[in-house]
């Protein structure tokens, strides 16, 4: 097999390269303490996003007002007819509840355990 010469293209001839070495873009910072931070940093995004777990959650009674479509926990009458799947807003009361879901931790969902 014969010997593998020099890579000729236009870029490696205009700039005078015989061999040219092809390296990462920060492949010059490449540490093993950066490549060891960058794969934590990942393990601990890939662990964030697939966390998932059920357990019981108890919401106490509230009465507020807030903007709201009907759900699983908006469901309530009312003295004027309201179309499904519309967004409204009125006071209204909310009775204590106790249920499980599963979920992954996120800003609606912080808790003790």
């Amino acid at each position: 097999m014969p010997e593998p010469g020099p890579l000729r293209t236009r870029l490696t001839e205009l700039l005078g390269v015989r061999y040219p070495i092809v390296q990462t873009g920060m492949g010059w910072v490449a540490t093993p303490q950066l490549v060891a931070a960058g794969i934590l940093m990942a393990c601990g995004v890939w662990l964030h996003l697939t966390e998932r777990h059920v357990h019981q959650h108890k919401h106490e009674a509230l009465d507020h007002e807030h903007e709201h479509v009907h759900d699983v926990h908006h469901q309530h009458a009312h003295p004027y007819p309201v179309a499904p799947g519309t967004r409204h807003t009125h006071p209204h009361h909310h009775d204590a509840m106790t249920h499980t879901h599963p979920h992954f931790p996120d800003a609606h969902h912080r808790h003790d355990h």
